[in-house]
């Protein structure tokens, strides 16, 4: 190989660095969300100390409701229970609950979808999520929106409901998109080393 292609080889390895090629994800860092317990904007650090789960989801999906009707509470007690955080991240701009199938279909529910006032768009969001938190026995404290999609997990989300695992540094270890079963989420955080027994 001539000197000018290795030159050339080493320039662009170079270029591809500087870019991002082959850097780690950035940690999580500080978002801007609306939490739906205090009714407000707050800063909001996902994840440590030991680990977490953030799911984004739409209030007004199927697949959603079906998640939260028949996997999150489990999800959630068994979190709990080994010191993991697990979060709520609605990322739609729209309002509405969904009806979930049945446990073995969860395609067989409706999208109920609902245009919000733009003047009133969060004030109508977290309404819905609170409503959404009684109807499915879920803590708002949880519970977060992100309609303009500033968080990262809303900006890698491909289909609702996703899974972000979290790592106890904060980085996203894990992504894994549309319904899930408890048992199968419970097993890859277990194989992702979060929490703690």
């Amino acid at each position: 190989m001539s000197q000018r292609i290795k030159t050339l080889m080493l320039l662009l390895s170079g270029l591809l660095l500087i870019a991002g090629c082959g850097q780690t994800p950035p940690e999580t860092s500080t978002s801007q969300v609306w939490s739906v317990n205090q009714n407000r904007y707050v800063s909001k650090v996902f994840g440590p100390p030991e680990g977490a789960i953030v799911i984004t989801m739409a209030s007004w999906c199927k697949f959603c409701a079906w998640e939260a009707k028949w996997q999150e509470p489990s999800l959630i007690a068994w979190a709990h229970q080994h010191h993991i955080k697990v979060y709520l991240l609605d990322i739609s701009g729209y309002g509405g609950i969904g009806i979930p199938g049945p446990l073995s279909n969860s395609g067989a529910g409706l999208d109920q979808v609902t245009r919000l006032s733009s003047s009133h768009q969060m004030a109508q969001l977290a309404a819905t999520m609170q409503e959404y938190a009684r109807h499915f026995h879920v803590s708002p404290t949880i519970i977060y929106l992100d309609p303009k999609g500033s968080t990262i997990f809303a900006k890698e989300t491909k289909l609702i409901p996703s899974m972000f695992f979290l790592n106890k540094t904060g980085n996203i270890v894990k992504h894994l998109d549309q319904v899930q079963t408890a048992s199968h989420l419970e097993q890859v955080a277990t194989q992702l080393g979060l929490g703690k027994a």
